[in-house]
């Protein structure tokens, strides 16, 4: 019996067995990290009204009724780069690259840096560009935790 389970065969049939297990969960993890980048981008656009664009009594609910905009590029589901279009209490509006608009939202957790010192809030202004990173949210926005402020 132990050399049967010393046996080169067994060895290969083994190593055959380990190597196909990792391979295949290498590839879950790749459709894992998909599903969710999708799920994103389909709130993101979903949720186009409501992140991107100020309240009007005259526009539809969530989605944008066809023919209305031309369907923007989509964006990244983790960070944005670009600049800094408005400020609130507690978001951003930033146009990201090809002039993709992101909000992304400020949390108590969010940390601001400018250089190699701390920012606040109040450094968050209009025209200035910033570098977020952060994770994405149900409702298509991100949520912050890092914004990196970039000097002129």
């Amino acid at each position: 019996m132990p050399q049967f389970i010393h046996s080169r065969a067994i060895i290969i049939i083994l190593a055959t067995l380990a190597t196909l297990a990792i391979l295949a969960g290498v590839f879950q993890l790749g459709v894992s990290v998909g599903e969710r980048k999708s799920r994103h981008f389909t709130r993101w656009f979903d949720n186009y009204n409501q992140n991107m664009l100020p309240p009007a009594p005259h526009r539809p609910g969530p989605g944008l009724p066809p023919g209305n905009m031309p369907m923007p590029m989509l964006p990244n589901a983790h960070g944005v780069f670009g600049k800094i279009l408005s400020v609130s209490d507690n978001s951003l509006i930033i146009q990201g690259q090809d002039n993709v608009e992101q909000n992304v939202l400020i949390t108590s957790s969010t940390a601001i840096r400018i250089d190699r010192r701390i920012g606040t809030i109040e450094d968050l202004k209009p025209e200035t560009e910033v570098s977020v990173l952060g994770a994405p949210n149900e409702q298509g926005q991100i949520e912050a935790r890092l914004i990196r402020l970039f000097n002129k």
